[in-house]
């Protein structure tokens, strides 16, 4: 069961409105997993959930224990639109901080810690950048420090909620060139998603959302012209050819 996730009867309710119902898959390790719906398909919400961010009835076990035995094992990179890039912090600060999860509160930070911090930045592309203040930065730039952090933490899970919103194509390519590194490393890799046309090209698996789940498991299983219209309705035009399948959503 080592580095796997199993979700099992998952439901969520927010104000007497159900979000999700009944939501059960098993992932293992070394995967890029896609999760995707229309909005509202509660697509966060279950990223959330399985983090312990949300309420939730139903199981979630990491590697068969609860996720509060491996925060530390865990990166989450929240949506762009959740985090005040008005704060006055440097960039080098910000990778600085997915160390901390590793250091007790009384000791700093060791010259260790910092070294891998810029070595997370030179992996996306950001060491130059290091001294300046976050906000300054364009989208992509922005999203790149915050993969950036997430790799400072070395970990064995990552969550990206909508990493590739808002952000240019260059910054696009270093993150999904960084997680398939991280895949054949063995990491396990949630990705909330909605461009549907690259959903063949980035993840080995899907999990497709509309309140309940649709359809889970390998991409070439899961991603089909009958889940897709059953997820998104007469919002989903899907045109069909021997060689791919092309998506094209809300």
């Amino acid at each position: 069961m080592q580095n796997t996730i199993s979700v099992k009867d998952l439901s969520v309710h927010y104000y007497g409105k159900q979000a999700l119902q009944h939501i059960s898959f098993d992932i293992g390790a070394g995967r890029i997993i896609g999760i995707v719906g229309p909005n509202g398909a509660g697509k966060s919400t279950l990223m959330k959930s399985m983090l312990g961010l949300e309420k939730y009835s139903g199981s979630v076990q990491f590697s068969g224990e609860p996720v509060d035995k491996h925060r530390s094992n865990i990166a989450y990179v929240p949506q762009r639109s959740d985090i005040d890039w008005d704060f006055p912090v440097l960039v080098k600060d910000v990778v600085t901080m997915g160390r901390f999860v590793h250091v007790p509160w009384y000791r700093r930070l060791a010259q260790s810690d910092k070294k891998k911090a810029l070595e997370a930045l030179k992996q996306v592309g950001m060491e130059q950048f290091a001294g300046r203040q976050i906000g300054e930065l364009s989208g992509g730039q922005q999203q790149r420090v915050f993969i950036a952090r997430a790799l400072a933490q070395d970990t064995d899970y990552f969550f990206l909620d909508e990493p590739f919103v808002g952000i240019d194509m260059n910054s696009e390519k270093i993150i999904v060139s960084l997680l398939k590194k991280l895949k054949n490393e063995g990491k396990t890799i949630f990705v909330v998603h909605h461009d549907l046309s690259k959903v063949e090209t980035y993840f080995d698996e899907l999990i497709l959302l509309n309140g309940h789940l649709i359809a889970s498991g390998p991409v070439q299983e899961a991603f089909r012209a009958d889940t897709i219209k059953a997820a998104y309705g007469d919002n989903a035009a899907v045109l069909q050819s021997d060689k791919e399948m092309v998506v094209v959503g809300p």
